[in-house]
């Protein structure tokens, strides 16, 4: 389900907290990939085409970015090569 009106940055990283922390009972690395992404994007070295992409997922697929980006390692650059993968399959 697409929350409406989502275009903010700082709305969609508050999403991506929230899905993260509904799923650390169970992973509890998953925070990993909030703090990964956000600092990615609030350091500026974010593009704009990764900005686009990542306002447009859905709780769901946050959800499935977060589960992806955990498969490889935890630190900060295998985590974003794993979310930036994920975006550019993303339509």
């Amino acid at each position: 389900m697409r929350v409406p009106g989502i275009t903010h940055i700082d709305d969609q990283i508050f999403n991506l907290y929230m899905v993260c922390k509904e799923y650390n009972e169970t992973n509890k690395f998953s925070l990993y990939t909030y703090y990964a992404v956000s600092r990615y994007i609030k350091t500026g070295r974010s593009t704009r085409d990764f900005d686009h992409k990542f306002c447009e997922l859905t709780r769901r697929k946050l959800k499935n970015m977060m589960e992806f980006s955990l498969k490889a390692g935890l630190s900060d650059d295998e985590i974003l090569d794993r979310v930036k993968t994920y975006l550019r399959k993303q339509k």
